[in-house]
């Protein structure tokens, strides 16, 4: 079988791939915001990192330009486009249509390679159903499909993926990946060989549903929580609707004044008690300021004891179309544990 590849992780499969088909000076391209590993990939290979903006529509859907995504397809440097869905971190399920118009740019720039992150697959809600991309238009012959135990089997420490694709480019991922890893973890790889189609067998609970239907539904539970408790918190922030996946992204614009003013002056600050020091990422807006994002969320992890990701960390740098809006919240937690960090978000203006 040489349409297949077992990998290191998803993550592992992503190495291999973008630095299989991109070299120095060549041009990787992505939707953003994005992946913040992609931007690590592609900057390892030596290649430049281009974002295709998403960006909300009236009603809360996140929406690219094809033209904008076509003149950027069609540079002769671009080598490679990775395309994620449902997307981390906005939580967009591309629809078909979307799918077949990216395949028509595509049918036109047969120079590039398209790596479909499909991490999230069995992640989709509210009735909405994953289709990969490789099965859309002409999709099959040029893409590499990325796919995750470790997120599907909620054991993501494994590190267990594969790349599924056409043999003469898996063949050229597997070179990369041999050089790099070689082998690994012989007894994970049977564990989730022997456990795939548990996953998607029936009566897994009292439901009836399939241990992958479980997980989408305790993750669908969680958003509409988080969803309906920051909607109804003192706090001013927006919860944005978010389609599959692992997180959901609240706009905080409306919180700036809120914040204590010693976040947007310095990335040093750290309170002067008996706690460990604090982990700092200086990361600036093109401005120079510090982003409202980061500043949030500074805020919410010192002084609140809940931990989220600023929007702005997935960005390549100095991405002329960085925002800072938004903030990362995770939905893949336990019940207990969303309750608990909900509970202390309604008390955040306490």
């Amino acid at each position: 079988m040489k349409d297949i590849l077992v990998t290191l992780g998803a993550n592992g499969a992503l190495s291999s791939y973008v630095n299989a088909f991109s070299n120095s000076n060549d041009q990787v391209v992505a939707f953003e915001p994005m992946f913040p590993m992609y931007i690590d990939h592609g900057e390892f290979s030596g290649g430049n990192i281009k974002g295709i903006p998403l960006a909300l529509d009236a009603s809360g859907i996140w929406q690219f330009d094809p033209a904008v995504l076509r003149a950027e397809l069609s540079k002769p440097e671009t080598k490679v486009f990775i395309f994620n869905t449902p997307h981390n971190p906005t939580g967009k399920v591309f629809t078909v249509a979307e799918m077949q118009a990216i395949s028509d740019i595509l049918d036109d720039c047969p120079h590039v390679l398209t790596i479909s992150d499909e991490v999230y697959d069995f992640l989709t809600f509210d009735g909405l159903t994953h289709t990969p991309f490789a099965t859309v238009g002409n999709n099959w012959n040029r893409t590499i499909s990325v796919y995750s135990g470790g997120k599907l089997m909620n054991a993501t420490g494994w590190k267990i993926g594969w790349a599924i694709g056409p043999a003469k480019l898996i063949r050229n991922g597997a070179i990369v990946a041999n050089s790099n890893y070689y082998c690994f973890n012989t007894p994970g790889q049977v564990a989730m060989a022997n456990s795939l189609e548990a996953c998607f067998a029936p009566n897994y609970n009292d439901a009836g549903e399939t241990f992958a239907q479980s997980t989408s539904t305790m993750f669908v539970q969680n958003r509409d929580s988080i969803t309906q408790a920051l909607t109804d918190m003192a706090l001013p922030w927006k919860p944005v609707l978010v389609q599959g996946g692992y997180f959901l992204m609240a706009d905080v614009t409306e919180c700036r004044s809120l914040i204590p003013e010693k976040y947007f002056q310095t990335h040093d600050y750290e309170p002067e008690d008996d706690r460990p020091p604090v982990g700092k990422n200086r990361l600036n807006m093109p401005d120079g300021r510090i982003p409202l994002d980061l500043a949030f969320c500074r805020w919410m992890a010192i002084e609140k004891g809940v931990t989220m990701m600023p929007n702005s960390f997935f960005y390549p740098n100095k991405s002329p179309t960085i925002t800072d809006q938004y903030v990362r919240l995770a939905i893949c937690k336990d019940r207990q544990s969303t309750e608990g960090a909900l509970d202390r978000l309604r008390n955040a203006l306490n």
